[in-house]
């Protein structure tokens, strides 16, 4: 049937025979990305059908439904229940920064047993979509060939030399002459420290193009990166690409979380169907569009190994900024430590080791044991409880289901009023086995 209005019903059942409707938007399958050719389209988008506070990872949903609106006079209708993943003021704050304060609110409505239905419109200008790059390199001069072969892998990945290529640090003599080549000198102070985020910087001050590829001296490009990237949408603040090292195909560290926003905790890899409100881009390769870097610049203060890449992240995040992945596009890693390529799961059953709730605690905690806090080997006891566990949960997702279509709606509204503490219960139970539903 063809489309009859140019909204879009984000779920399986549209109101309106006819009418445009998505689940890519929240299937973790997906990895809550929709079709690149709908970004930037839709005057109304409408999530309604499913309840955006029963899913952990609401930002990349939410980030992603506001990116389908075509931003002139376009409006988002969200339902949601309060959770321990999202309240009111967490998503008014998103939505307020996310437009940059270009937005305001048409209706609100919230129903007896608590449910809110909100609708907000855009009064952000429309901008049109940059394609053309800029890489950046850091270098301080030594392993040469690493540079060489990062610029040949871009043009034999892009067909053509049409790509900018700036290199903060010495003139490397292969590179003079090349076509879009620049060098950037950002002089000698600090020189022992590695002055990453001056460089970065510099890179951004320089680039001439929308979209920025910042590396250090150890990845090449892949021939996948650009067709890639043509699939997953050029509509993006801040990312990072499927990275692995080139002599193994093993995974390297690119969909990254700590335990904590401000703490040194251990970086967990994370699948890339997750998601946690700590996670941050690699600053080993840092892609992302160059007014996000002007309006988020490095804080110059920080040299290397001090964390630039998590100060910058926690920054954006605060203004609803949110660090995606982009696994259809590539890159291969010549070298690297051996302690960072062995970074563990943050969940994992494969890796043995045992999931702590939603976070990585401090790695510098030690308890009365003397043992650090962190990922740690799966025991006899953590089998028996897995293994239990399964078998409870296949036993009552039945009944689970059938008093949450027929009872709970009825029952809800009474526990409320007489039994806040019950109820309180009740939405962990039914928080852990949506959890297990979506992912």
């Amino acid at each position: 049937m063809d489309k009859i209005t140019n909204d879009i019903w984000i779920g399986k059942r549209p109101p309106i025979p006819g009418m445009q409707f998505d689940t890519t938007v929240y299937s973790a399958d997906d990895l809550f990305r929709a079709s690149a050719s709908y970004h930037r389209t839709f005057d109304n988008v409408y999530f309604l059908e499913e309840d955006l506070g029963s899913f952990k990872q609401w930002p990349l949903i939410l980030d992603e439904c506001l990116r389908l609106l075509n931003y002139s006079s376009s409006s988002i209708t969200i339902r949601f229940f309060e959770s321990p993943f999202l309240t009111v003021f967490h998503l008014k704050k998103f939505v307020l920064c996310w437009f940059d304060s270009k937005v305001e609110i048409l209706s609100e409505n919230i129903s007896t047993d608590g449910c809110f239905v909100i609708k907000f419109q855009s009064k952000l200008s429309v901008e049109s979509v940059d394609k053309r790059w800029s890489f950046g390199l850091l270098s301080d001069g030594s392993k040469t060939i690493n540079a060489i072969q990062l610029y040949e892998s871009i043009g034999r990945a892009k067909g053509d030399s049409d790509f900018e290529f700036i290199v903060c640090g010495p003139e490397i003599t292969e590179l003079l002459g090349k076509p879009n080549v620049k060098f950037v000198d950002i002089g000698h102070k600090f020189a022992d420290r590695a002055w990453d985020t001056k460089k970065k910087n510099a890179v951004v001050d320089n680039a001439s193009n929308e979209n920025i590829c910042i590396v250090t001296n150890c990845y090449l490009i892949d021939d996948n990166f650009f067709s890639g990237f043509e699939e997953f949408g050029y509509d993006f603040s801040i990312l990072s690409v499927r990275q692995k090292m080139k002599d193994s195909d093993k995974r390297f560290p690119d969909w990254v979380t700590l335990g904590s926003n401000w703490a040194w905790t251990q970086v967990g890899v994370m699948d890339f169907r997750d998601y946690s409100q700590y996670a941050f881009c690699n600053g080993g390769l840092t892609i992302g569009k160059r007014k996000i870097f002007k309006k988020f610049p490095w804080n110059e203060l920080l040299f290397s190994g001090q964390a630039d890449d998590v100060e910058i992240s926690r920054r954006m995040q605060e203004h609803s900024v949110i660090t995606r992945i982009n696994i259809k596009s590539s890159v291969s890693v010549i070298e690297s430590r051996s302690d960072y390529v062995t970074i563990p799961l943050k969940y994992s059953q494969w890796q043995e080791v045992v999931p702590l709730d939603y976070s990585l605690q401090s790695k510098l905690m030690v308890g009365r044991s003397h043992k650090k806090f962190g990922v740690r080997p799966i025991g006899v006891f953590d089998r028996v409880r897995k293994g239990l566990d399964r078998r409870i949960y296949v036993l009552i997702k039945p009944v689970y289901d059938r008093f949450k279509l027929s009872l709970w709606p009825r029952v809800r509204p009474v526990l409320m009023k007489h039994f806040p503490k019950i109820l309180e219960k009740v939405f962990v139970v039914k928080m852990r086995f949506s959890e297990r539903k979506k992912f």
